[in-house]
């Protein structure tokens, strides 16, 4: 069966499909926009992205002719967390990177156990401390190796999730995963939910250079890669209180997901009810309910069939 979105007539209901490419909704989306407005030609940023999808930052810009200019359409753009967020293991997976990151420390750079998280208090990120105080080398290939080695996790627990993939599919504004990972590691991740190809890529570790997520110039590039020009047009989910905060102070649209967790991943004995996340504007159990608190985001769950 075949339908377009929008269709409307004297005697046509409105008509809404939630299969297609996100690219069919914005692509339409602007052309109602533009076909009322006389603009002159110009050229919009977008995105920089290798041929798999990885996004990868540029500070300038590469520019194509055919997508809308900015003074144009102010498009809403949407970035979810990966780990404890598209998905919730009782933070399994989160101890098993922890754990990860010790065993290299100690196995492969022969520091005492316990300095990983000692250096990831100290500067944000274990690696920033580990290129900065020269405990390894700060070259391409070892962080490679550290970023691999530390994310090559058994990811069994995590299953497809097939009402996950219908709330994505609603979201009719662009989608990306923002994520503190590797890239490899949330691609893992979201085909084990089945939902890998439900966004436009991937803003990784490495695709911010490297900085600590909650940083503001993380989301600073996270906006320039995925073209975002207006703050207040971004959404962001998170399970992360620093992340949520930054974001919060960058003027984007928040809410965090799940309950409180300890520093080292374990469960605080709180639900949402009785979360308190500053700079939240929403606390919702599970990136489920994203739909109650960011309805302008999604299509109807049952759009009527076309007449």
């Amino acid at each position: 069966k075949s339908s377009t979105y929008p269709t409307t007539g004297p005697k046509q209901k409105r008509a809404q499909t939630i299969d297609k490419p996100i690219e069919t909704y914005i692509n339409t989306y602007i052309k109602q926009v533009n076909s009322h407005q006389t603009q002159p030609e110009t050229r919009y940023p977008v995105p920089d992205t290798t041929q798999d999808g990885t996004a990868r930052y540029r500070p300038d810009y590469k520019y194509h002719p055919h997508h809308p200019p900015s003074t144009t359409v102010t498009m809403a753009v949407v970035f979810f967390d990966c780990d404890d967020c598209l998905y919730q293991n009782d933070w399994n997976t989160a101890g098993l990177l922890t754990a990860r990151i010790d065993e290299f420390c100690v196995s492969q750079l022969h520091l005492p156990t316990g300095k990983a998280y000692q250096l990831y208090k100290q500067h944000g990120t274990c690696l920033k401390g580990l290129t900065e105080e020269k405990l390894m080398p700060d070259t391409p290939e070892a962080i490679d190796q550290f970023l691999e080695y530390c994310h090559d996790v058994p990811l069994d627990d995590i299953q497809p999730d097939q009402s996950l993939r219908a709330m994505i599919q609603r979201v009719t504004k662009p989608r990306w995963v923002f994520t503190a990972s590797v890239k490899s590691h949330a691609l893992r991740c979201l085909k084990q939910l089945g939902i890998d190809d439900l966004f436009l890529g991937i803003i990784d570790c490495k695709a911010v250079g490297l900085v600590t997520k909650h940083s503001k110039e993380a989301f600073e590039r996270a906006m320039a890669i995925a073209g975002a020009t207006d703050p207040s047009q971004c959404y962001f989910v998170d399970d992360s209180t620093p992340n949520i905060q930054t974001a919060h102070a960058m003027g984007w649209k928040t809410a965090c997901v799940g309950p409180l967790r300890g520093s080292n991943g374990e469960s605080m004995g709180e639900d949402v009810a009785g979360r308190v996340c500053e700079g939240a504007d929403h606390c919702i159990n599970t990136v489920h309910d994203m739909p109650t608190v960011f309805p302008e985001l999604f299509l109807p769950s049952n759009p009527e069939p076309e007449q």
